[in-house]
């Protein structure tokens, strides 16, 4: 996403630095409408921002007494922390004077990336927010520290070596994005969730703190489920107003399932347009409709068909730096139509997930969770298997593995696409508040949805007591097994998308036809030719194989990006 780009100048002339931070900055900026700051520049570093005015439309960066703040993303809860603090970045000022600094970082609700620069003290600052949720990249080239938004703009570093990183790879091919810090290249890093990476301009070496973790909150032994679901109901609810600050343009995406539901039944009133994606007359489209009718808002559908699913993938890969397989990226077709109706966009990310238990699993049930949930052959990925496990145990429990990996990274970057075009998402599931409540429940009474039903039972019961959930196909309030043999009886196609059959459809056969079969392809050096052809083949013999030949698709067209400067969208 368009954001913050800059560099430490050590032994770097100023001019050549200079030189550098534009080409950062001009890699970054996609639409010519996109506001470019001034550059700062002094005899440590140069640093700016490119940015689409939709938040912290004031030029940055802000700051005095020899102390600045670039920042990107915002704050929630910025008056509850400090009443006097008119923007974020003085509230982030503000308190990096205090002794507490790090500590009082953990009581900021938002997603956002920032740089401090402490001249007096030549020290520089990376900051994540509490989730991670915003990414930032850094690298260190020619012993300098370089940082942006988008890790393209470090592509875009005069002299800096582009080597493809293997480990990426298997695990592109296994789930389809890009988990924990990794990037497509060697070198280049993301940011970790709730870090504080300090740059000493002087020594010009790092050290990486982090501010915030899980085990901060305390477990909740012997609850009272009745009380839990009641206060969480709360929680969330606050955490949804919270989001939706009139005069803002605020909306929201509405599917069939539980949680993006939730959010339209907390909505403070009917002011709030929902927009509902996906194949015309889905069941995902008419549960969505029912619901946006019972709550009286203003309802839109936009249709995803065989003809324009694919094109503006094709533009997202480089947008996103290639970090989201295409098959993924939902709703970017629809993203100017839904920008129309609103520039803040409500999502329910995190939501049947965690409060609902989806994907909170022991270290012991890792392998069956990717193989029948998320699809991933691990006999084909051995080493990312290990590497998962390695992962999680780092993360120390499922709920923060979930975050850290799921959403960090597969949505993360499904979101962040609108991001481009000036349309910025919220997720009041990740409400500082509601988080710290739902992880200090024990996991047991989180899996299968048992104590997120009661929450939205007890909170919105005229939203759940007889409108099904996509999913199931019957409410919630129906017993487990009235679901399953409803799923049995299903018939057809009841997604709100159909890649398997849009992947055999003109215009897509063609193309990537094309694409996989071309003499000059760029794939070979790194996955076998016989492969790829061989899934296609499959594919097109009625085999489901699109999951991973959108994979294979993505990284083609990402090395053609990068090294060949092909199917890049045109400004």
């Amino acid at each position: 996403m368009p954001g913050l780009v800059g560099l430490t100048i050590g032994s770097t002339a100023s001019a050549q630095a200079q030189a550098a931070l534009q080409a950062m900055q001009a890699a970054i900026r996609h639409y010519n409408t996109y506001a470019v700051d001034t550059p700062y520049c002094d005899t440590a570093l140069c640093a700016t921002r490119c940015h689409t005015t939709t938040l912290q439309p004031a030029a940055q960066p802000h700051g005095d007494d020899g102390l600045f703040v670039w920042l990107e993303g915002e704050f929630y809860n910025r008056t509850e922390i400090d009443p006097d603090a008119s923007t974020d970045p003085q509230l982030l000022l503000t308190l990096y004077r205090q002794e507490t600094f790090r500590k009082r970082l953990g009581e900021i609700d938002g997603l956002y990336t920032a740089v401090v620069y402490d001249a007096p003290a030549q020290q520089l600052h990376l900051i994540s927010d509490r989730y991670g949720l915003r990414p930032l990249y850094w690298t260190v080239h020619q012993q300098n520290l370089a940082w942006a938004s988008e890790a393209k703009a470090l592509w875009a570093l005069p002299g800096f070596s582009l080597r493809i990183d293997r480990r990426a790879l298997d695990v592109f091919l296994g789930v389809g994005y890009l988990h924990d810090n990794l990037t497509w290249f060697e070198g280049i890093q993301r940011l970790p969730a709730a870090c504080v990476l300090t740059w000493d301009l002087r020594a010009g070496t790092s050290t990486t703190q982090r501010y915030w973790w899980w085990d901060k909150i305390v477990p909740i032994y012997q609850p009272n489920e009745d009380e839990l679901a009641a206060e969480l109901g709360a929680l969330f609810t606050a955490g949804v107003e919270r989001r939706c600050q009139p005069p803002e343009r605020v909306g929201l995406v509405l599917s069939g399932g539980l949680d993006s539901r939730a959010i339209l039944a907390a909505l403070p009133d009917t002011s709030f347009p929902t927009l509902t994606f996906g194949r015309a007359n889905s069941p995902d489209s008419r549960i969505a409709a029912r619901a946006a009718d019972l709550k009286g808002v203003e309802h839109h559908c936009f249709d995803i068909d065989a003809e324009n699913w694919l094109a503006p993938r094709l533009d997202s890969v480089w947008w996103s730096d290639g970090m989201l397989d295409l098959m993924h990226m939902h709703s970017i077709e629809a993203v100017q139509h839904i920008k129309s109706l609103f520039t803040f966009s409500l999502n329910g990310a995190g939501g049947d997930g965690l409060a609902g238990g989806g994907h909170l699993f022991d270290a012991a049930d890792l392998a069956h969770h990717l193989e029948y949930r998320l699809g991933v052959d691990t006999t084909a990925h051995p080493d990312l298997l290990t590497d998962l496990e390695s992962y999680f145990a780092r993360l120390g429990s499922a709920h923060a593995f979930y975050v850290d990996h799921r959403m960090r990274s597969f949505g993360l970057f499904a979101l962040m696409l609108g991001t481009f075009h000036g349309l910025e998402y919220r997720l009041p599931f990740m409400d500082n508040n509601f988080q710290q409540l739902l992880y200090a429940v024990p996991d047991h009474l989180k899996r299968g949805n048992h104590l997120y039903r009661k929450m939205l039972l007890h909170a919105f019961p005229q939203f759940y007591r007889r409108i099904p959930w996509q999913s199931t196909g019957v409410p919630i309030t129906w017993p487990r097994w009235a679901g399953r043999a409803r799923r049995a009886l299903r018939r057809g196609n009841t997604s709100f998308v159909d890649y398997a059959n849009w992947l055999r459809q003109e215009p897509a056969h063609s193309l990537i036809d094309k694409i996989l079969h071309n003499p000059a392809a760029l794939y070979p050096e790194y996955i076998p030719r016989q492969e790829v052809h061989r899934a296609w083949a499959e594919h097109s013999n009625h085999s489901d194989r699109s999951a991973v030949l959108c994979r294979y698709l993505t990284f083609e067209v990402l090395l053609q990006q990068v090294f060949e400067k092909k199917w890049r969208p045109s400004t």
